[in-house]
Order: C-alpha cells, then sequence, then structure tokens
C-alpha cells in the first residue's frame, strides 16, 4: 500500500499486499491514476530506472507479470501493479542508461529509480548494498552537467519494524475518497479508512537548493493548518514542481509539499562533496540483473 500511495495517493483501500482483483475488483491492476498519468497528460517527461540491461538494444524493459510471483522481475509487483505504471512500458530503461543520461546532461524531467530486491535496505537484506546504490546514484547525479537543477529525494516505504513512541498524527487526515475503492474487507476483521497516518519513516532530500545539514519535521506552510510530509508529498511536490494540472486524490492535496524546504538559489559546489564514502563491502556477492549469464 505504501508504494501505491507514494505514487498515486491511494491504495484503493488495500492494506496489505494483494492485487486488486482478490478483493473483488475487476482487474488484476489497480486502476487509478498515477503521477505518470498526470505527467504525460502536462507533457512532462519521465522514465522508470530498473535494475536490469533491458532497454541497452532500444528495446522497452519488461514488467514482472503481478499474477506470476516467480516470474524474473525487472519492476517489483507493487509498482507494476498500478495500471498507471504498467502501461507505460515504453518507459521502463536500464539502470546502465540512467547513468549514461545523468553524465551527458540528458535525464527526464523526473526519474524513479527502483532499487533492486537485494538493495533495497529492507531487513533481512545486507544493507551494504543499498549503501553502495545511494552513492552511485549521488555520484552520477553529483557529476551530472544538470547537477545545479537536480533534486534527489530517497524515501523508505517502512519504518523497519522498530518500535516509534510518537502517536501517528490522525487529525485532519483526510480520506483519499478515490473511486477505485474496494469494499470487501479482504479477510480482515475491520475496514480501514487512512484517516490517520502510519508509522514515521525517513527520507533524505539531496540537493543543491536544499540548506545544509537541514532536519525537518512538519510542513511550516500548509496547504492546511493539519498538513504532514508523508508519502503522498511526493505526488504533491511534483504536482507543484511541475505545475500539473490536477491532485491525484484529496490526500495529495492535503500533504505537505517539499518545495518550501527549497532555498531560492543554489548552494556553492564546495559545500557538496562530489564522493561519499565507501560502503562497506557486502556479505555476499551482487546477483546479476535479469537475464545475464551466471
Amino acid at each position: 500500500p505504501n508504494h501505491l500511495f507514494t505514487q498515486s495517493a491511494t491504495s484503493c483501500g488495500m492494506h496489505n499486499n494483494q492485487l486488486y482483483n482478490d478483493c473483488g475488483g475487476n482487474s488484476t491492476t489497480f486502476p487509478q491514476r498515477t503521477i505518470y498519468d498526470s505527467l504525460r497528460s502536462d507533457n512532462v517527461s519521465f522514465a522508470f530506472w530498473l535494475n536490469s540491461t533491458c532497454g541497452l538494444d532500444g528495446k522497452p524493459c519488461h514488467g514482472e507479470d503481478p499474477t506470476d510471483p516467480d516470474s524474473a522481475s525487472a519492476i517489483n509487483t507493487p509498482d507494476v501493479a498500478m495500471a498507471g505504471v504498467a502501461r507505460y512500458v515504453e518507459r521502463f530503461l536500464s539502470q546502465d542508461l540512467f547513468y549514461a543520461q545523468a553524465a551527458n546532461g540528458t535525464l527526464p524531467a523526473f526519474s524513479w529509480v527502483n532499487p533492486p530486491i537485494q538493495a533495497c535496505d529492507h531487513p533481512c537484506h545486507d544493507n551494504a548494498k543499498g549503501e553502495r546504490l545511494l552513492k552511485d546514484v549521488y555520484e552520477a547525479l553529483r557529476a551530472s552537467p544538470k547537477w545545479n537543477r537536480t533534486l534527489l529525494f530517497v524515501a523508505y516505504d517502512d519504518a523497519g519494524g522498530f518500535y516509534d513512541h510518537v502517536v501517528p498524527p490522525h487529525e485532519g487526515v483526510p480520506a483519499d475518497d478515490a473511486p477505485c475503492h474496494i469494499q470487501d474487507r479482504c479477510g480482515v476483521t475491520l475496514p480501514f479508512d487512512f484517516r490517520r497516518l502510519g508509522l514515521r519513516t525517513a527520507a533524505m532530500l539531496i540537493s543543491p537548493w536544499v540548506a545544509k545539514g537541514a532536519v525537518f519535521q512538519e510542513p511550516k506552510q500548509g496547504p492546511t493548518n493539519t498538513s504532514q510530509f508523508e508519502l503522498t508529498s511526493v505526488p504533491a511536490t511534483v504536482k507543484s514542481l511541475f505545475n500539473l494540472t490536477s491532485f491525484l486524490t484529496k490526500r495529495d492535496a492535503w500533504a505537505g509539499t517539499f518545495e518550501e524546504l527549497l532555498l531560492d538559489a543554489p548552494r556553492p559546489d564546495a559545500d557538496m562533496p562530489m564522493h561519499l564514502p565507501d560502503a562497506p563491502p557486502p556479505a555476499t556477492p551482487w546477483d546479476p540483473p535479469p537475464g545475464a549469464a551466471r
């Protein structure tokens, strides 16, 4: 559900890892609009960058079949299980191309980088691999001729299973009211209307347009007096930065946007290192990308 909220401002009422038709939906994939539909409507360029060598020959990458958990995945099921992701298969490109385009300053206006599962920092995975991925992406962007026009946002979709002593905000949090909501309870005891937030998760804004060493907790500029920074701040910020026509749901219309955290001018290059410290060595070798020789 967090993947869905981050890219479409709703999970259509789903609150576990299932597909749309598992709870009475009329299709396997979730039908709601996504940020990519909004970008496409307003002619803003975007791409999905995958852990794969696909796309290098000019042919688009494949998406994982959401009905087959054993299929060789280029893009994870929670993402491609949204129709508003899966229909843009021609924009599924390899991370090799991401690094090449970063180097020559030709990345699209909006890039969504999907980490390989082995480097996702999820519990039981090797955090050293996640650290290496972040280092590689940052250094590619930092060396890009477009660095002074770049904002790198790093999000985590889970709280990591740790106890949180702060009660999640619940006052003034709107239900998203997306038309795709499924009424079936999907095997749970009580339905959940999402009119509260979940446990706190970490995120990073890395850019010459963000103050050095700044730490942010809550928005100061609304759009309402109960607004918070949360995962739907991603589509809210995308709408704001690219002046898109409309919000996706009531939730991203309510969420705080990261635009208020940006400076009026970029910081000097001396403030920002070209390289991050080396990541620790991984505990096990990296798996090869899908389809590569082992």
